[in-house]
């Protein structure tokens, strides 16, 4: 071993022996390293188009969520990895609802008619056709779940 290599595999075995060893973490439940992650979410079905979400909806009678999104915005695909990938959101919004995603790239027509200032831009409508509620820009799961709650809410009452 030459000697610029020596003080390295010095370091090497000092860093290893400090190391607990692989056998004394068999007797540790694993819940006390990771934090389990349930793996039974329901992956959210978009429709591309409003016409489709529509019959969905008064089909079962369950209201859109319908996110409008633009191919060049970042507040768009952080809200695409986040909000619409948090578990609860997905399980919500596949049980509860008919989701419809719109671009001015896919659904120029219909967003023609709709009149979109801001990017990403959430409404949920009732099977009906009414707008009950709506958000513009960038929205966490913790204030989809508060807008999801209230149009449930909203539809029960």
């Amino acid at each position: 071993m030459n000697r610029l290599m020596r003080p390295l595999s010095y370091c090497l075995v000092a860093l290893a022996s400090s190391l607990v060893p692989i056998t004394a973490l068999a007797d540790t439940p694993l819940r006390t390293f990771i934090t389990p992650v349930s793996t039974h979410s329901r992956e959210i079905a978009w429709h591309d188009n409003l016409d489709s979400g529509w019959k969905e909806s008064q089909r079962t009678g369950r209201p859109m969520v319908i996110f409008i999104t633009s191919a060049r915005c970042r507040y768009c695909d952080a809200m695409k990895q986040s909000t619409w990938h948090d578990l609860g959101i997905e399980n919500r919004v596949g049980n509860d609802f008919v989701a419809v995603r719109l671009s001015p790239e896919h659904n120029a027509k219909e967003l023609s008619r709709i009149q979109i200032q801001v990017y990403p831009t959430t409404i949920v409508a009732l099977p009906q056709g009414k707008v009950v509620d709506h958000r513009k820009g960038f929205q966490p799961p913790e204030l989809m779940h508060g807008l999801l709650n209230r149009v449930i809410r909203r539809q029960a009452g």
